[in-house]
């Protein structure tokens, strides 16, 4: 497991509809920004914010961050 407070991002295309952006940003105070996006028109537009406790990037090799 790492410690790593890098923002990272989870990009993909549902079969209909636009594709849509999941991002990670680490807090300054604690904590994690999540911020979703779709794309529209050619550019990613923001679709919603939150303030998360916790986040961790489970990879097949294990827990990249978190």
């Amino acid at each position: 497991m790492s410690d790593r407070r890098d923002s990272f991002a989870v990009r993909y295309s549902p079969p209909r509809g636009r594709p849509q952006k999941v991002v990670f940003e680490p807090r300054s105070s604690g904590g994690w920004d999540r911020i979703t996006y779709e794309r529209r028109r050619g550019r990613w537009r923001i679709t919603g914010e939150e303030i998360v406790a916790n986040v961790a990037l489970e990879t097949s090799d294990g827990v990249a961050i978190g």
